[in-house]
C-alpha cells in the first residue's frame, strides 16, 4: 500500500487525534493540521503562536464541529511542529438529514467570497466551511491527497466530510469508524472486559491525554469537567455514571455499546487533547486552574471558557506510552485491531470439508425430502391473490445501430441515456433505482463504464451494486456491458420510512469503503412494495364463526424493509487492496481467506442494516485455469464457501438455541422475556447480563415462534428437521473487480421483522417424483426450488415471496452436448413452480410481472439464454454450482406478492 499524505482534521477533541495515531500506525504522512473555528471579528490565518486566550464566551452547540476549547487549537502547531490552518466557520446546519447531499452545496463559488470577505456567508450548510480550508492546506502542500476525520458512529459527520473530501480529490479516512464493534487481538490496553469503553482505554494505551470541557447529559454534572477520560480514573468515572443514569431513567443497565454514550458520541461529553506520545507531541499543552473559567448554559450543560494555555517542554522521563510510561509506537495500533471477527477466525481455521475434497464424489446428491408439515402459503388456509409488485426489473443493452464502432463509454452512455427516458416517461428519478447488477465483456472496461454510469446518481445514497465479467463469449453479439436494474416503481417515496441506504466512502478497519456511484445497502419498506389498493387492513373481529383467528390475530410486521447489498469482494478495509497470504499461500489457503473475508464485509453491512434473515447468496469466482494446473475446482470452491455460509448460521449463538440464557429471568423484573426478543419497544433494553451479544444474524426468532406463544398465531415449522439455512449456489465468471477470487451476492435481506413471521419452504422433482407414485426415470434436468416467504405485511394481509429455482445439468452434459433449449428451460420451471402458492383456482397464481424471474444465472455451454421481455435479467457464466458440489444448468429467482382473503388457518 502506497502511503497517503493526509491533511488531519482536528477539532481538539480525544477522536480527531486518535484517528490521527492511526494513520502514522498505517505508514501515512500528516502534511498539516486543519481546523474550523467559531466566526471572528479578526481574519483567518495561519498560526504558529506558543499563547492562545481571547476569553470568547461562545459555544455554536453544532452536531458537526467541536467548538469548545478553541481558543487552544493555535497551540498545535508548535506542540507537534507540524502546520496549522484554520478558517471560520460560515452558515449554519441548513442540511438535517443523516446523509449530506453535496450536489447543492453553493460552496465552491462562494466560499472564496467568504475567504475574500465579501458578503456574510449565512446561507450556505456549515459543511461547505471544509471546501475552503482544505483547499488552502492543499494549495499549500500539493502533495496531499487524503483527510482523515474521527467519526466513530456518526453517519452525520462521516457522511459530511466525505462528500467534501470526494469532491477535492481526497481519500477520506475514518479509522474510528465502528471502533467499539471492532475485533481486538489483544486488546491495546489489555483490558478484555467489553463495556463499550475500549477506545478510552486504548487512547489511554497510547498515551493521549484528553480533558473533558464540556458536559451535556444527566449522567454526568460539573465535576467531571478538566476529568482525563483516557485514564483509569476518567474510564471508571464515565462508565459508572452512564450506568447509573441508564438504570435510573429505565433504558436498562451497564450496558452501553452500541450507543456510544460513554464515549461521548451521542454529544454527552466533549474533550481537548493536551497531550499525546512522543511521535506526535513534541511539547505539551497546560492550562493552569485559574484560566479554567466555568460556563453553565442550562438543561444541565456546561462547559469551561479557557483563557491562558501555555506550552511547555515534554518530561524526559516520559517516552510516548501509557500511564505506565511503556516506550510505545503507533504501529501498536494497527497490530491491536484483528482482520476478522472471532466467528470468521474460526471459520477460517475450521477445515471446511475442503481437506476431503477427494471425498467429494462419495457425499450424497439426494435432494431434500418435502416439509410436509408446512402449509401452503405461510400457513394460510384460505386463498393467497396474486398483486404485482412495485418492484420492476429493468434489462438494458445499447440500442445503437452501429455497436460495432462504439467505444465503449459511447455505448455505456447509450445506456445511460435509455434510462434517463425511461425514469423520465414514468415519472420516476435515478433514487428510485435501488439496485444493479453490471455485467462487463471485459473488467479492464470497468473504469471507463463507471464513469458514465456515475453521471446518473448525484443524491445521496446511490444503488447497491454487484459488478462481475462474463468473457467474450457469452454476452450478446456486439455488446460489451449489460445493466441490470431493480426499480420501485412508485411516483414518490413516504418521507419517514421510505428509502434508506448506506454508503461509507472512508478507509477504514470496518468493511470496504465504496468510492464510486454504488452504495453498501439500500433498504426499502416492505409494505411499500405493494401496490396502494393492496394495502388494506385485515377484519377487525378476532375469530370468524368457527372460532379460526382471523388474519389480524396474525403477527404483523410494519417495520419490515427489504435490504440490497452490493457485491462484497475481500478488500482488506485500511489498504482497499486484496489479502495477503504468506503464512498459507497455497491456492486452498488464498481462497479461502478471500471467501471468508468478502462474507465478514457482507456480514458486517448486514448487521449494520438489521438483517435478520438472507432471501439467497450467490458466491461469483473468476474463471478456474483451463490447464489443468488448479488444485482447487469450481465444484470444491463451491464446497468450501457453502460450508462458511452454513457455518455462520450455524454457529453458538447464531442457531437460536439459547432458551436456556433465558430461562430463570422470567421472574427477573423488567420486560418478560417476549418483549425483550419481539417487542419493538423494548428492543434497547438491557438488563446487564450477556453485553457482547448484540444484533444478531440470522435471527432465528423471526422464524421460530416466541416460547409461550399461541401456536394457533404462528407459522408452522418442519417437525423432526434441522433448520433450513437460507440457499446459497457459486457462479464461475470471467473476472472479478480487482482480480478478486470471491464475491458475495446476498440476493436480499430482510429487517424489521415480527416474531415468526418467516417460512423456508422446500420441494424438488424427486418429491414430484414421489407424488406421482415413483416408477418414473428421473428427469434428465432435476429441479429443486427453496423459498422464503414474509408474512404480515400490507396491514397484515400481503405475503412476500422469493423463490430460488435450481435445475441441475443432465447427467451425461459435455460441452459438446446440445444446449437445452429456451422452451425446454420454460417447461422445467413451470414444473419446478407449480407449488409455490395456492389461488383461488387451487392452482398456483401468478400476475404477468411474477411470471418471470427477475434474474436467471444460466450455464453458458449448457443453456441457450432465453430472449426475454425485458422483465428479467440473465447472468451469464462458465459454469454453476450447488451447495453439494453438484453442477447446475440455470438458477432462476423470484420476487412475488399476494394478498389474503381467508384467515390464517390453525
Amino acid at each position: 500500500m502506497a502511503p497517503l499524505n493526509v491533511i488531519a482534521l482536528v477539532s481538539g477533541g480525544k477522536d480527531s487525534f486518535f484517528s490521527l495515531l492511526h494513520c502514522l500506525a498505517h505508514q501515512h504522512r500528516i502534511v498539516a493540521l486543519a481546523n474550523l473555528h467559531p466566526a471572528a471579528p479578526r481574519p483567518s490565518s495561519n498560526s504558529n503562536s506558543s499563547y492562545a486566550g481571547d476569553g470568547d464566551e461562545a459555544d455554536l452547540n453544532s452536531f458537526m464541529y467541536q467548538t469548545v476549547g478553541h481558543q487552544v487549537i493555535p497551540l498545535y502547531a508548535e506542540a507537534t511542529g507540524l502546520p496549522l490552518f484554520r478558517h471560520a466557520i460560515v452558515g449554519g446546519a441548513l442540511q438535517q438529514a443523516r446523509d449530506y447531499d453535496g450536489s447543492t452545496a453553493k460552496a465552491p463559488v462562494r466560499a472564496a467570497q467568504h475567504e475574500a470577505g465579501a458578503g456574510a456567508g449565512g446561507d450556505d450548510d456549515e459543511t461547505e466551511s471544509m471546501v475552503p480550508l482544505l483547499k488552502a492546506v492543499m494549495e499549500a502542500h500539493p502533495e496531499a491527497n487524503a483527510v482523515c476525520a474521527g467519526a466513530i458512529l456518526s453517519t452525520y459527520q462521516r457522511t459530511r466530510v466525505e462528500s467534501v473530501a470526494v469532491r477535492l480529490g481526497l481519500v477520506p479516512l475514518a479509522f474510528l469508524w465502528k471502533y467499539p464493534i471492532l475485533p481486538s487481538r489483544p486488546p491495546l490496553s489489555g483490558y478484555e472486559d467489553d463495556d463499550g469503553a475500549r477506545l478510552l482505554r486504548d487512547m489511554a494505551a497510547a498515551g493521549l491525554e484528553a480533558r473533558v470541557v464540556k458536559v451535556a447529559s444527566g449522567g454526568l454534572d460539573e465535576s467531571f469537567l478538566w476529568e482525563n477520560v483516557a485514564s483509569q480514573r476518567g474510564v471508571a468515572r464515565l462508565t459508572r455514571a452512564m450506568a447509573m443514569f441508564a438504570a435510573e431513567s429505565g433504558v436498562g443497565g451497564a450496558s452501553l455499546q452500541p450507543d456510544g454514550a460513554v464515549l461521548g458520541e451521542g454529544g454527552e461529553f466533549e474533550t481537548i487533547v493536551v497531550n499525546g506520545p512522543r511521535c506526535l507531541f513534541k511539547k505539551r499543552i497546560v492550562v493552569d486552574e485559574d484560566a479554567r473559567r466555568l460556563v453553565r448554559e442550562g438543561g444541565g450543560a456546561a462547559w469551561l471558557s479557557i483563557d491562558g494555555a501555555r506550552l511547555e517542554e515534554q518530561e524526559q522521563e516520559q517516552d510516548a506510552g501509557g500511564e505506565d510510561g511503556a516506550a510505545w509506537e503507533p504501529s501498536a495500533l494497527a497490530k491491536s485491531i484483528g482482520l476478522l471477527d472471532g466467528d470468521f477466525a474460526a471459520i477460517l481455521g475450521a477445515p471446511l470439508a475442503l481437506d476431503k475434497a477427494d471425498d467429494l464424489d462419495g457425499q450424497s446428491t439426494t435432494h431434500e425430502e418435502p416439509s410436509s408439515s408446512w402449509r401452503y402459503g405461510c400457513g394460510y388456509d384460505g386463498s393467497l391473490t396474486p398483486v404485482d409488485s412495485r418492484l420492476e426489473q429493468w434489462s438494458v443493452l445499447a440500442v445503437h445501430q452501429a455497436l460495432d464502432v462504439l467505444s465503449i463509454r459511447d455505448e455505456t452512455q447509450d445506456i445511460v441515456d435509455q434510462i434517463r427516458a425511461r425514469l423520465r416517461e414514468r415519472s420516476l428519478a435515478p433514487s428510485n433505482i435501488v439496485s444493479a447488477v453490471v455485467v462487463l465483456r471485459r473488467m479492464s472496461d470497468f473504469p471507463t463504464i463507471n464513469s458514465a454510469y456515475g453521471s446518473l446518481f448525484t443524491a445521496p445514497n446511490p444503488p447497491s451494486r454487484v459488478t462481475i465479467s462474463c468473457g467474450d463469449q457469452l454476452l450478446p453479439i456486439g455488446h460489451n456491458v449489460s445493466v441490470s436494474l431493480t426499480v420501485h416503481s412508485a411516483s414518490r417515496f413516504p418521507v419517514d420510512g421510505g428509502r434508506d441506504g448506506l454508503h461509507v466512502q472512508s478507509r477504514s478497519y470496518w468493511a470496504p469503503a465504496n468510492i464510486g456511484p454504488y452504495s453498501q445497502a439500500i433498504t426499502l419498506p416492505l409494505d411499500g412494495i405493494f401496490p396502494q389498493q393492496a394495502a388494506t387492513a385485515a377484519a377487525s373481529d378476532d375469530e370468524n364463526d368457527e372460532g379460526v383467528p382471523r388474519l389480524s390475530r396474525f403477527p404483523t410486521s410494519p417495520f419490515s424493509r427489504l435490504v440490497f447489498i452490493a457485491g462484497q469482494i475481500p478488500l482488506v478495509p485500511t489498504s482497499m487492496e486484496l489479502p495477503r497470504c504468506e503464512a498459507s499461500g497455497t491456492e486452498l489457503g488464498m481462497f479461502t481467506m478471500q471467501a471468508v473475508l468478502s462474507l465478514q464485509h457482507l456480514w458486517r453491512i448486514g448487521v449494520e442494516m438489521n438483517v435478520q434473515w438472507w432471501s439467497s447468496a450467490v458466491v461469483y469466482i473468476p474463471r478456474t485455469s483451463d490447464s489443468g494446473t488448479s488444485s482447487m475446482t469450481p465444484r470444491a470452491k463451491s464446497m468450501m464457501a457453502s460450508a462458511a455460509w452454513t457455518s455462520m448460521h450455524q454457529l453458538p449463538g447464531n442457531d437460536g438455541r439459547d432458551s436456556e440464557d433465558d430461562e430463570g429471568d422470567e421472574d427477573g423484573g423488567g420486560p418478560d422475556i417476549w418483549d425483550r426478543k419481539y417487542n419493538p419497544a423494548f428492543r434497547g433494553y438491557s438488563d446487564g447480563k450477556n453485553k457482547k451479544q448484540g444484533r444478531r444474524l440470522p435471527d432465528w426468532g423471526v422464524v421460530d415462534k416466541p416460547d409461550g406463544g399461541d401456536a394457533k398465531q404462528q407459522l408452522p415449522r418442519p417437525q423432526g428437521r434441522e433448520r433450513q439455512v437460507p440457499p446459497f449456489f457459486l457462479a464461475e465468471v470471467e473476472e472479478l473487480p480487482r482480480g478478486s477470487g470471491a464475491e458475495w451476492h446476498a440476493h436480499l435481506g430482510f429487517s424489521g421483522l415480527a416474531a415468526a413471521s418467516v417460512a423456508t419452504h422446500s420441494w424438488s422433482s424427486a418429491d414430484a417424483e414421489k407424488r406421482q407414485g415413483g416408477g418414473q426415470d428421473q428427469p434428465s434436468n432435476p429441479w429443486a426450488t427453496q423459498q422464503t416467504l414474509v408474512a404480515g405485511l400490507s396491514g397484515g394481509s400481503g405475503v412476500f415471496a422469493h423463490t430460488m429455482v435450481a435445475i441441475g445439468a443432465p447427467g451425461s452434459a459435455s460441452l459438446g452436448d446440445d444446449k437445452m433449449s429456451a422452451e425446454a428451460l420454460s417447461s422445467i420451471l413451470e414444473a419446478a413452480l407449480q407449488r409455490r402458492a395456492p389461488s383461488t383456482s387451487g392452482q398456483h397464481g401468478t400476475t404477468a410481472r411474477g411470471r418471470y424471474p427477475y434474474l436467471v444465472y444460466l450455464d453458458g455451454n449448457l443453456v441457450c439464454a432465453p430472449t426475454g421481455d425485458g422483465n428479467g435479467s440473465v447472468i451469464p457464466c462458465l459454469s454453476l454450482w450447488n451447495r453439494r458440489g453438484e453442477r447446475l444448468a440455470v438458477v432462476a429467482l423470484y420476487r412475488e406478492t399476494w394478498t389474503a382473503e381467508a384467515p390464517v388457518g390453525r
